[in-house]
């Protein structure tokens, strides 16, 4: 039957209405996400092809089963904006509702997949949301605005009561408890939202003697995301936190009482002097733009570090 299936096509007129469009070349940014916008439309076609299978041979779909999930990562489901809270010039989180307090139910470094129509096709776009893992009712996204970009064009136009598609959730990110003496983070503006995931899990879990480190890079201090709620969690015994500001002027910056700050960019000899004497039981995580993240894992390679590296 899966064969049959596969093999089949349908040039019937609703069928063809509802196939999915294929991704452009462009719309894969070729630095090996998961999913890829290709792997999605891949599933998308064998869903759709399924579909068009049983609607013309008859077969009978079950409709029982498990309790709905509030995501799942066979298809888009539609969330209700509740609010737009601005947190730099170029970045604003969006809180989307879950009907009935559900819960996204994520694991740890888990994100998920936005889906928007513009100009007459679909493109996706990869977030990791900032909530509480468990957060009942709602999620909140960390989304940065580019002004030539197609996805933000699209999110500019966002008003509350909106509803906008997501799937997931993914992420091959897996966490063992005390496998590591230190966590270093190497992240760079939206790039804090998988960290905070990581902190929040580590420093929650009394049973935990890891300690995290983190090195997070802006360029002024009015670019850092989410500050309040890291300086909150550096009263954790094994959290600290390093705010690296590459164009800030040192002179002028006031930061919260408590805080650690670098004035410059974070670089090999930087990194080389925030590892821990022996990296082998250590695990570096990296999140960036595509030239940090190069840069970062070429920094740890040329240290000859020996712990376990994860670019989310």
């Amino acid at each position: 039957m899966e064969d049959d299936e596969a093999d089949f096509e349908c040039d019937c007129e609703d069928c063809i209405s509802q196939k999915p469009t294929q991704p452009l070349a462009s719309d894969c940014c070729g630095s090996g996400c998961q999913p890829c916008v290709n792997d999605l439309y891949d599933a998308d076609i064998k869903a759709w092809k399924k579909a068009c299978f049983g609607r013309h041979h008859d077969t009978q779909v079950d409709h029982k089963g498990p309790e709905t999930k509030v995501i799942e990562t066979n298809s888009f489901k539609s969330f209700q904006l509740e609010d737009i809270k601005c947190e730099s010039s170029d970045t604003w989180c969006y809180r989307f509702t879950i009907p009935d307090r559900g819960s996204l139910n994520l694991d740890v470094g888990q994100h998920l997949v936005l889906r928007a129509q513009v100009e007459g096709r679909f493109i996706t776009r990869q977030y990791t949301p900032v909530s509480p893992l468990k957060a009942r009712g709602y999620f909140d996204m960390l989304i940065k605005l580019y002004n030539d970009g197609i996805m933000s064009k699209y999110i500019r136009e966002w008003k509350v009561g909106d509803m906008v598609e997501w799937r997931g959730p993914y992420g091959s990110y897996q966490y063992q408890q005390n496998k590591y003496t230190h966590v270093v983070m190497l992240a760079a503006g939206t790039g804090i939202a998988p960290m905070l995931q990581v902190i929040r899990h580590i420093v929650h879990n009394e049973e935990e003697d890891t300690f995290v480190r983190l090195l997070y890079c802006c360029r002024t201090y009015k670019d850092l995301l989410l500050r309040a709620e890291i300086n909150q969690l550096t009263a954790y015994w094994n959290f600290t936190a390093l705010y690296i500001l590459s164009k800030e002027d040192e002179s002028n910056c006031h930061g919260a009482f408590g805080e650690d700050h670098y004035f410059g960019r974070l670089d090999e000899t930087l990194v080389a002097k925030e590892l821990p004497p022996n990296t082998s039981k250590c695990q570096a995580l990296i999140c960036g733009t595509k030239s940090f993240d190069k840069d970062m894992i070429k920094y740890l390679r040329k240290l000859d570090f020996q712990g376990d590296i994860f670019k989310f």
